[in-house]
C-alpha cells in the first residue's frame, strides 16, 4: 500500500498539456483531470476495439472513483464519461445533509410505531423528524418506492392523512384498558399487529 505522501507526490502535475488554466496533465504514473475545481487521477487506456478509463478523487473527506469501459473506440469519449460520473457521485454526497438523530416521539405516538397488517398488506409505521409517518416495507416496492404517508394530529388518538397514500382519510387508535393501542383504522381498514382473516374486527 502507498504512502499518502507518496501518492500526493503521484498526483503533483509533472507535464501540463495546457498551460494556460490547464485541464490535463500527467503526474507519476497517473494522468490527471482538472474539472470545476477538482483534480481527478486515473488513466486511459485502450486496445482495438476497446477503450477505457479509470478514474479517482480523494481529498478533503470526498473518496470517489469510476471505471468506464467501452467496446468501441470510434467517437467514444470515455474520459470525459468517468468525469462526469464521478462529478455527479461528488456532487450529490456533498449535497446530503450529515445524519442527525431525531427527538424521541410524543408518548401519544410512541404506541404507534412499528409494524401494521391491514388485509394482507403490511405497513410501517415511524417518526421521522417530528412527524408520524407511515410506508410499505421496502421489499414490497424496491424498484419505485412510494413516498411515505404522512399524519397530523387533530385529537386525541386522531390522525389525519395529510399527504401520501389515503390522503385527507384519518387514522384511528383505540387502545385496550392498559393503554396499549391494540387496533388501529385507517380510512376506516381496520389494522392489527398480526394478519389477520379479512373482515374480523371486534
Amino acid at each position: 500500500m502507498l504512502e499518502p505522501d507518496t501518492l500526493a507526490e503521484m498526483r503533483h502535475p509533472q507535464v501540463i498539456a495546457d498551460l494556460e488554466g490547464w485541464t490535463l496533465a500527467w503526474g507519476l504514473g497517473l494522468m490527471l483531470y482538472r474539472t470545476g475545481g477538482r483534480i481527478f487521477h486515473g488513466h486511459a487506456g485502450g486496445m482495438p476495439g476497446f477503450v477505457s478509463s479509470v478514474m479517482a478523487y480523494a481529498k478533503d473527506g470526498e473518496r470517489a472513483g469510476v471505471a468506464v469501459l467501452a467496446n468501441s473506440s470510434a467517437g467514444t469519449d470515455v474520459e470525459g464519461l468517468a468525469a462526469d460520473l464521478l462529478t455527479t457521485v461528488l456532487d450529490a454526497e456533498a449535497e446530503q445533509q450529515p445524519w442527525r438523530p431525531s427527538d424521541p416521539p410524543p408518548e401519544a405516538v410512541a404506541g404507534l410505531l412499528g409494524r401494521w397488517w391491514s388485509e394482507g398488506s403490511e405497513y410501517v409505521f415511524s417518526w421521522h423528524q417530528g412527524r408520524l409517518e407511515a410506508r410499505a416495507p421496502t421489499a414490497r416496492e424496491p424498484l419505485r418506492p412510494r413516498p411515505p404517508a404522512v399524519f397530523e394530529q387533530t385529537g386525541s388518538d386522531h390522525w389525519t392523512t395529510v399527504s401520501g397514500r389515503e390522503e385527507g382519510e384519518e387514522l384511528r387508535a383505540v387502545r385496550a384498558a392498559d393503554g396499549t393501542v391494540q387496533r388501529l383504522y385507517w380510512a376506516t381498514y381496520p389494522m392489527t399487529r398480526l394478519p389477520e382473516v379479512f373482515g374480523t374486527r371486534p
